[in-house]
């Protein structure tokens, strides 16, 4: 009769099973790793929400602004969305690009920290 640790271990020559891999719940894909790598003249297959997230617009300034408060005066992103009386919630919806502002809502966020917004016309 064998003992119990004899019949668990393998034999020695054998190779360990590989195992399969796949990306974690919440980290980068490899398409987003491979974006950074590319060279200028390679393509890349995206969709429609990753081509959202790789362009910049307004949002993208007011996370610099947010920032730059935070840092300046300590005036953090929670205690702005307490004094316009919005969930903090969200201001990260915004933030993360799901959804947008009223102009009224950037209007009154950009005048707490000292800016405003200018509309001007091209020539």
């Amino acid at each position: 009769m064998k003992s119990k640790k004899e019949s668990s271990s393998p034999s020695h020559g054998a190779k360990p099973a590989e195992r399969k891999t796949r990306p974690v719940r919440g980290t980068r894909s490899s398409k987003h790793w491979a974006y950074s790598n590319m060279n200028d003249d390679q393509d890349m297959d995206i969709d429609a929400s990753e081509a959202r997230s790789l362009s910049r617009d307004y949002r993208d300034d007011l996370r610099d602004i947010l920032d730059a408060a935070n840092d300046d005066s300590g005036v953090s992103r929670y205690r702005i969305c307490k004094q316009m009386g919005i969930d903090s919630g969200t201001l990260s919806n915004v933030l993360a690009k799901r959804r947008h502002f009223s102009l009224d809502k950037l209007d009154e966020m950009l005048g707490l920290l000292g800016y405003r917004i200018i509309f001007t016309r091209d020539k």
